[in-house]
């Protein structure tokens, strides 16, 4: 009796555990455009997003989830990066043109801090994201 105890203590600690590590809380650190980076580093910086690694959708200050799904490319590992990608087409947003937003975490590297680079179209977001 006393074994099924701790096999099912062992069990639920486990299914907390894998719940934790099924997301990334990110901060944004760096943004790189070609236009005024002044004012976009004014309302980014500092700023927190989530991402949800079992379907890829970013939430917070940075979104990737519109009107198509995202697609997880790459879930990461200690050989690879998690990666996820989504897109939209012309006339599948608000605006006449298309956009494609992707998103690379380090997993593989083996400090608790992974770094990541995000891109919506030529903006470039950068930061550090650790497991939720």
């Amino acid at each position: 009796m006393r074994i099924l105890i701790l096999g099912a203590i062992f069990l639920a600690n486990s299914f907390v555990y894998a719940q934790k590590i099924n997301s990334y809380e990110c901060v944004i650190e760096e943004i790189s455009n070609s236009y005024d980076v002044k004012n976009l580093e004014n309302h980014y910086l500092g700023q927190i997003f989530n991402v949800n690694r079992s379907t890829g959708i970013i939430s917070g200050a940075l979104k990737n989830d519109y009107v198509n799904k995202p697609i997880i490319i790459d879930p990461g590992s200690k050989d690879n990066s998690f990666k996820v990608i989504n897109y939209l087409k012309i006339g599948e947003g608000l605006g006449r043109g298309s956009n494609v937003y992707s998103l690379i975490v380090e997993e593989y590297q083996s400090k608790p801090i992974k770094s990541f680079t995000y891109m919506d179209n030529a903006m470039v977001f950068r930061g550090n994201c650790k497991n939720k």
